[in-house]
């Protein structure tokens, strides 16, 4: 997230927060019995926050803004209720977010009130002769106290809700978030994709003294997402298609090769379009063009494009492949074997080795196909089992399960050494 409230919390500094310098100037001024004039005010403010990391209101209308159009927040939150949060939240963590300086905040900033604030009644003498020490001794709790503990109370505290409150209440009025939100809550745990709530829906979480705001933006029958508005994470539910199947040696060397391995569709068999190479472990994108059984137009590349409309993003994952990544890596098992060693995988030992693939998408293959030849032999594939599932904070939840059945197939049509699986879905 380009801009957050996270930004906006860091640089919104309260702006009476710290004045030790510049008191320390008014302070010699008080001492020498100079009456501090309106221009050496404006001289020492300026002096000192040059350096200080406060944020214009301005500023802070404009960031939040984007916040929430970035978020596609516009007209579904009730004003007063993201209001209130927007308020607690920021102020909850102003001791705890400290970021990079951002513009200067000078003199010309200040409202008149709080440059009479900090003068202290005008900075001279009252209506009835007396200083604004004088009058500040004048209350109970001050009584017997040093001009220097009356110039160190000039200091102002973290601002409360009341002083922040009015720029939130511009700033939603200036968007017109007047429709109605679904709920508001406060929770000690984070929310999960099990988490039941509607879409604009906001939950307050409290853990370990880390405060943050999530905010529901997708909910269906079974999971809901949700991304947090004070950091860049996002909680939501990752729809996939394993495979497993366990390999053995039937003939050749070593552990035996795996070639021509396919995924298939209503159109048949997917090709193999794009490869990230990997010994034990690699990725690859298909597309569903039916074209399985003959092409062979891959390429090897490092990072993988976005999947079209017809194509679907997978890894691949084993072990005990030999150790010669130049030649033999698991990918290969995804391309077309014509006779070269670098178009099958190898494994290097002649015991059970198993495979696990993903397939990122909801739509369930119909079948799997697999060709056995290879440059060092071949195997047999054994054990085949599909699931259809959700991964969820590295959690896998399993909505459907399916077992291969290895099916009598065409030689004309898939060649010598094939074998196709379909899948039955298990009662």
């Amino acid at each position: 997230m380009s801009v957050d409230l996270r930004e906006i919390a860091i640089k919104t500094e309260e702006i009476n927060k710290d004045f030790s310098e510049a008191l320390e100037i008014l302070k010699e001024l008080f001492k020498n019995g100079v009456k501090p004039s309106d221009e050496s005010i404006k001289n020492a403010i300026n002096e000192v926050l040059t350096s200080f990391n406060f944020i214009k209101q301005s500023e802070l209308k404009e960031k939040l803004e984007a916040l929430l159009e970035e978020l596609g927040i516009n007209a579904n939150i009730n004003e007063e209720s993201l209001k209130e949060v927007v308020l607690k939240v920021v102020l909850e963590n102003q001791a705890s977010l400290k970021g990079e300086k951002g513009d200067a905040f000078t003199y010309e900033d200040f409202t008149e009130e709080q440059l009479e604030n900090l003068k202290g009644q005008d900075g001279a003498k009252g209506a009835d002769g007396k200083s604004a020490y004088e009058l500040w001794l004048e209350n109970e709790e001050n009584t017997g106290k040093s001009q220097d503990e009356f110039l160190e109370s000039l200091k102002a505290q973290t601002p409360t809700k009341e002083e922040i409150k009015p720029i939130i209440e511009e700033t939603l009025e200036d968007m017109k978030l007047n429709l109605g939100i679904n709920g508001i809550k406060v929770s000690n745990s984070i929310p999960t994709p099990k988490t039941k709530a509607n879409v604009n829906d906001l939950i307050i979480t409290y853990n370990e003294n880390v405060k943050q705001l999530w905010l529901c933006v997708a909910s269906d029958d079974k999971y809901t997402s949700w991304i947090n508005l004070l950091g860049n994470e996002n909680i939501t539910a990752q729809e996939l298609i394993i495979i497993s199947f366990d390999t053995n040696l039937n003939s050749g060397q070593y552990g035996g090769c795996l070639s021509d391995l396919r995924f298939g569709f209503e159109n048949s068999l997917a090709s193999t379009t794009q490869i990230i190479k990997g010994l034990n472990e690699g990725s690859f994108l298909i597309t569903k063009d039916g074209m399985g059984l003959k092409s062979k137009n891959y390429t090897e590349v490092s990072v993988l494009s976005k999947p079209s409309k017809n194509q679907i993003e997978g890894n691949i994952k084993t072990s005990g492949i030999y150790n010669d990544p130049a030649w033999h890596n698991i990918t290969n098992a995804l391309k077309k074997y014509d006779g070269n060693a670098n178009e099958c995988c190898l494994w290097a030992s002649n015991i059970k080795n198993s495979v696990s693939i993903e397939l990122f998408t909801n739509e369930i293959p119909m079948s799997l196909f697999y060709r056995q030849a290879g440059y060092y032999g071949n195997v047999n594939l054994s054990n085949i089992k599909m699931q259809k599932a959700l991964r969820v904070q590295n959690e896998i939840i399993v909505e459907r399960s399916f077992i291969g059945i290895k099916k009598e197939i065409d030689k004309t049509t898939y060649g010598d050494n094939a074998f196709l699986f379909e899948f039955e879905e298990e009662k």
